[in-house]
């Protein structure tokens, strides 16, 4: 953040917001965004067959209402701590920006090439649109060669 707010100070149409902890709220026309890393919402990994869809809502309820608790109020919480992208309900959750890889392999992760959210924000209806945007080619598993003893075909 401090790298692009000094590559950026002498612009006056870019604003760099950097966090002072693990979360950041700032405006898009008048809508509050909160964004976070993931790691502190507070919910642990992936659920069985969910896999990280139910950590990523439980933690965006726990963000908000620890929020409502400090008279704070979010539209929208970004995030990408959990190696997938997702889209439940007002959370956008990046997956990695560096694609599969080894440790999305350890954890079991659904092969997702690296991809980012884009969200449209309207002045009077807040996220309006959401489109994944592709980094790279998408990824297609080769399935793994078995191999037949002869005395078995």
């Amino acid at each position: 953040g401090n790298m692009l707010a000094r590559h950026f100070s002498h612009e006056n149409r870019v604003t760099v917001q950097i966090a002072a902890g693990v979360d950041i709220v700032f405006p898009i026309f008048g809508w509050n965004v909160l964004q976070t890393h993931g790691d502190a919402i507070g919910t642990g990994g992936g659920q069985g067959f969910a896999g990280p869809n139910l950590p990523i809502l439980r933690g965006a309820n726990k963000v908000k209402l620890s929020g409502f608790a400090m008279g704070e109020h979010y539209d929208l919480m970004l995030t990408a701590h959990f190696h997938t992208s997702s889209n439940p309900g007002r959370v956008l959750a990046n997956g990695s920006i560096v694609g599969f890889s080894e440790y999305s392999q350890r954890l079991r992760a659904e092969p997702e090439a690296a991809r980012r959210w884009l969200g449209l924000i309207h002045e009077k209806w807040g996220l309006r649109e959401r489109m994944p945007v592709a980094l790279e080619d998408p990824i297609k598993p080769e399935r793994p060669r078995v191999r037949v003893p002869a005395v078995m075909q």
